[in-house]
């Protein structure tokens, strides 16, 4: 993946309450537990946009996240 793809799957894990997989950072796809998925309530979609309704993160961590994103 690109840096841009990276940050926009550390973005999902922290807005599902998830983990960033990746090899990069030591994680292998083989010790991935169901804990390790983040969760949501709904998402749609389509060919243009992926909407996450009500996804498991901390509201703490996502309030970091989006701080980050905005610099």
């Amino acid at each position: 993946f690109g840096d841009r793809r990276k940050a926009m799957m550390e973005d999902l894990a922290v807005l599902t309450g998830g983990k960033f997989i990746t090899e990069d950072i030591g994680v292998k796809l083989e010790s991935v537990k169901i804990a390790d998925l983040g969760r949501a309530k709904r998402v749609q979609v389509d060919k243009e946009n992926t909407t996450i309704i009500q996804g498991a993160g901390k509201s703490s961590e996502i309030q970091g996240r989006v701080k980050l994103i905005r610099r």
